[in-house]
């Protein structure tokens, strides 16, 4: 494929490769984990970051590699989105409800990415996107607080219930495999939790991958990332040639090899076998 062509497909998420978002509530931006997180930038073209605890007087979060898009300033919270410094963004949405719930939404041409963070003990708050950031498909990603059984939970509490209603409501599949670690790791009470949640259109739920990857140094969360094939990828599967060996003619394949085969030379020579 011409360049230009890869070029151009980067402008056109889902349609040509594929789109690839990482999350992490960060416990604070330094940096150091500046540094860490650079050395993922070649691998995500979004990154979405959640407690920055940067405040309106502090200086604006850099990454080596990545271009800051948006960012709400909050000591306490603070949220970020980066991109690769190429891909196409046509529009930008930062909104704080009440409870100091923060959303920042990053639209693309065909799909729009939303960073949530909702504090603990505060509601789980659905908000209408403005029509100049809707797009055929959305993913939600980020640090929700909100506990349901069908993520390992002992029991649904009023922020997981908040949040099945608003998938169901938004058409919306929660990703998520049991198999993969936890998310988060509690200092406090020992064990590990899934708070970071990855939510995407059920149009494209089936083509969504997810991964948890390792831990941050000084901090409780692990970094989450989904990538999401085109559907082209989803379609295409590679032929992969199986063979039967009990059905095989081992005696013809035998005279085939030995009519075929060049004889030994006697004398050494510059070919390559």
């Amino acid at each position: 494929m011409p360049a230009g062509s890869r070029q151009r497909h980067r402008y056109l998420p889902l349609s040509g490769p594929a789109l690839s978002i990482i999350s992490i509530n960060i416990e604070g931006f330094f940096g150091c984990k500046a540094e860490i997180l650079a050395t993922m930038a070649n691998r995500f073209d979004i990154l979405c970051m959640q407690e920055t605890h940067i405040g309106p007087a502090q200086h604006r979060p850099t990454i080596p590699g990545m271009k800051l898009v948006a960012e709400t300033r909050h000591r306490q919270y603070g949220s970020a989105v980066f991109s690769r410094p190429n891909l196409k963004i046509e529009e930008v949405w930062t909104h704080t409800m009440e409870g100091n719930m923060e959303t920042i939404t990053v639209a693309l041409p065909n799909v729009s990415v939303t960073s949530v963070y909702k504090p603990p003990a505060t509601p789980f708050l659905n908000t209408e996107l403005p029509e100049r950031c809707k797009r055929r498909f959305h993913i939600s990603i980020g640090d929700f607080n909100a506990h349901s059984t069908s993520r390992g939970y002992e029991n649904n509490n009023q922020y997981g219930d908040e949040v099945e209603t608003w998938l169901e409501s938004k058409h919306l599949t929660l990703i998520h495999n049991a198999k993969l670690p936890k998310s988060f790791y509690s200092a406090r009470w020992k064990r590990g939790y899934n708070p970071d949640l990855t939510c995407v259109s059920s149009d494209i739920a089936s083509r969504t991958e997810k991964e948890v990857l390792d831990p941050i140094p000084h901090t409780q969360h692990r970094p989450i990332a989904i990538t999401v094939r085109s559907a082209l990828q989803a379609t295409t599967v590679p032929f992969r040639r199986r063979f039967n060996l009990r059905k095989a003619d081992w005696l013809s394949f035998q005279q085939e090899i030995e009519h075929n085969i060049p004889p030994f030379p006697t004398t050494p020579t510059s070919q390559t076998w």
